[in-house]
C-alpha cells in the first residue's frame, strides 16, 4: 500500500500534464466538444476524481503517472459505446507530446482504467 504522500505526488504527476493539456488546447476540440467553461470544467473536474478513483480502486497503478492521466482523458472522452477515435481537436502526436507517453500506452492505460473508475 502507497503511503499517503506517495499517492499525493501521483495525483500531482497527474494533474501537471492534464493542466498543461488544457492551457495547450483551450481552442481545440475539446473547446467545441465541451463547449461551455462550466462543461470543460466538469471534464476537469471528472479527471481529477477519476484520478483518486484509481487510486481507491487499490489495483496497482505501475508506470508513468501522466500515462494513467492520458488514459484516463482518452477512456473518458471515449466512453459512449462508440469505436474510440481519439481526443477531438488534440492529433495523436500533440496528445502524446503533451502527456510525454506514446499512444500505446495511452490507449493500453484507457483500457486499464474503464473497469477500475466504474467500480
Amino acid at each position: 500500500m502507497a503511503s499517503a504522500r506517495e499517492l499525493e505526488e501521483f495525483v500531482k504527476a497527474c494533474r501537471a500534464p492534464i493542466d498543461r493539456m488544457f492551457a495547450n488546447f483551450k481552442d481545440a476540440g475539446l473547446r467545441r466538444q465541451f463547449a461551455r467553461d462550466k462543461e470543460r470544467g466538469e471534464l476537469r473536474k471528472r479527471l481529477e476524481n477519476d484520478v483518486y478513483s484509481l487510486l481507491a480502486s487499490g489495483k496497482p497503478l505501475r508506470g508513468n503517472p501522466t500515462g494513467w492521466a492520458a488514459g484516463l482523458l482518452y477512456w473518458i472522452v471515449n466512453d459512449d459505446d462508440r469505436i474510440p477515435c481519439g481526443v477531438p481537436g488534440i492529433s495523436n502526436a500533440d496528445l502524446e507530446k503533451c502527456f510525454g507517453v506514446s499512444m500505446s500506452t495511452i490507449r493500453k492505460r484507457a483500457a486499464q482504467v474503464g473497469p477500475m473508475v466504474e467500480l
